[in-house]
Order: structure tokens, then C-alpha cells, then sequence
């Protein structure tokens, strides 16, 4: 959840949100903090015969809780969430859409390999849904497009790397290949336009790449639970992309997020990431 709040903030700043009017954005969080959750828990619902092979221990398997409560919780999550993302401001286009892929993505990521573009378009909606907030921002702004699209294809590495949670196998050179992406955005928004770049964006920069690459080097180690440990410091890592999508214009606002980074490590002690 922690990530999600800091996608909804990196994308409201580079939407034009102003601080000096925050009510919206903390609207606009709590929205899609319920549509996230909506997502989990319908992921554990629609999964839960293969999760009563693999993970017994699971919520659903072991009995904790009904199935129709996390059917009951999901449905009701997933339209309070987009109900108070369109409160917020957001453009209804871009809520009902995030909803869709929400949706899309549980009932079709057992059955279909491709569903792993509809988790990456779930967060880089995420952005376009809190760009779009502000009243005279401009939500279709480069920057915002640019972060949003790495954002999601940087998503997409993470899932193909975690379906291979279960039998503890790496992913390939594509899934690793779009873990570098957003690197690739910060030379575009940023270092092919010298005015824009300055020490706070190489600093956050250099955190996020260094991350990834101990990440990564997990990843594709020989450690037993490599793969759930790599997606769940990668997962932790957004909070680091979303430092460096806003470093440039608001230098206080990264080096905060980037300071949330041991927060997200703790709570994913108590609580697993994947």
C-alpha cells in the first residue's frame, strides 16, 4: 500500500498538484488504496483452489476467512475506491478503466500469459487517475505519460518474475530487460534537458539503479525463496522510481519517499508482499 500512495503522489505532482491543496489527493489515496486492496483480495478468491495445493496457509485455504467475505470485501472495496477516486477529480475514463484491468487481470492471469500487460497497466493508471485530479494540471503531459508507461512496464518485469514464486525459478532477459526501464525515463525527462536535472536526480537515480541491480542479483542467485524475496524488494523499489519521477521539481518530496523505503521493509515482515 505504501507504493500505491506514492504512485498516486508522483502522478498528482507531475499532474500540477499543489500542496497548498491536499484534500483531494488524501481523497484520491484512500481510493485507490481501496481499489488495490480489492485487486489482492480477489486475487486470493479467484486463486484460491491452487492456493489449497500450493499455500494451504493462506487466509482462504486455511479457513480464516470465507469466500464469500472476500468476494463480499472485494466487490464492495473495488466501487468505493473508484466512487471516491471520481470524488477526488479524477477522470472517470481513467478510474473505470483501472477498475477494468483490475478485474481483467484476476480472472484472466491463470489463463492467459499476456495478463501480465494488464498489472503493468494497472499502475501506470494509477498515475494517469491521480494526474488527472488536478483542476489545472495537465494529466496528458509528457512527463506524466513517460513515468506512467515505465511504471507499468517495470510492473510487468515484476510479474513475470513472480510467477515463478511458487517453484522458486528466476525470470528471463525480457522480464529483467524491463526492470531498467525507468532509467531510460529519467534520461528523458530529465538528462537530455540540463535545466531540469540536478544533484537530487542523480542521487535518487543512483539509490533506485543500485536497488534494482541487488535486487536483481537476488533474483537470479541460487538462494532458496530468491524469487519471492527479489519481487518483494523490486515491489519496494516503486517507492524509489517514484523518488526520482519527482526529484527534479520538488527535491523534498523524493528525498521523503526515499526515506520510506525501511518503512515498506518492515511492514513486509509483518506482511508479505507477494
Amino acid at each position: 500500500l505504501p507504493t500505491v500512495w506514492a504512485n498516486c503522489i508522483a502522478g498528482w505532482v507531475l499532474g500540477g498538484g499543489e500542496f497548498s491543496d491536499v484534500f483531494s489527493l488524501v481523497v484520491l489515496v484512500i481510493g485507490a488504496s481501496l481499489a488495490y486492496s480489492a485487486g489482492m483480495i480477489m486475487n486470493d478468491a479467484v486463486d484460491v483452489k491452487a492456493d489449497s495445493l500450493e499455500r494451504p496457509d493462506r487466509p482462504l485455504p486455511s479457513g480464516d476467512i470465507s469466500l464469500n467475505m472476500a468476494w463480499g470485501l472485494s466487490i464492495a472495496f473495488l466501487s468505493g475506491g473508484i466512487v471516491l477516486m471520481l470524488l477526488a477529480g479524477s477522470s472517470p475514463g481513467c478510474a473505470l478503466l483501472l477498475a477494468g484491468m483490475i478485474v481483467g487481470y484476476n480472472v484472466l492471469h491463470k489463463r492467459w500469459k499476456g495478463s501480465v500487460f494488464l498489472m503493468g497497466a494497472c499502475r501506470a493508471l494509477l498515475y494517469l487517475v491521480a494526474a488527472s485530479v488536478p483542476e489545472d494540471g495537465g494529466w496528458f503531459r509528457e512527463a506524466v505519460i513517460i513515468w506512467a508507461i515505465a511504471l507499468g512496464i517495470y510492473t510487468v518485469g515484476i510479474t513475470l518474475a513472480a510467477r515463478g514464486e511458487v517453484q522458486d525459478k528466476g525470470t528471463g532477459y525480457l522480464g529483467l530487460s524491463m526492470l531498467a526501464v525507468p532509467l531510460l525515463a529519467a534520461v528523458s525527462t530529465y538528462f537530455l534537458r540540463a535545466e531540469e536535472s540536478g544533484l537530487l536526480v542523480m542521487i535518487a537515480l543512483i539509490v533506485w539503479v543500485a536497488w534494482t541491480a541487488y535486487s536483481v542479483l537476488i533474483l537470479v542467485g541460487d538462494e532458496e525463496g530468491r524469487v519471492s524475496r527479489a519481487v518483494a524488494l523490486l515491489i519496494a523499489g516503486m517507492l524509489l522510481i517514484d523518488a526520482v519521477a519527482v526529484s527534479a521539481a520538488y527535491p523534498w518530496l523524493s528525498a521523503a519517499l526515499m526515506a520510506g523505503l525501511p518503512i515498506v521493509l518492515v511492514l513486509q515482515r509483518r506482511i508479505s508482499a507477494t
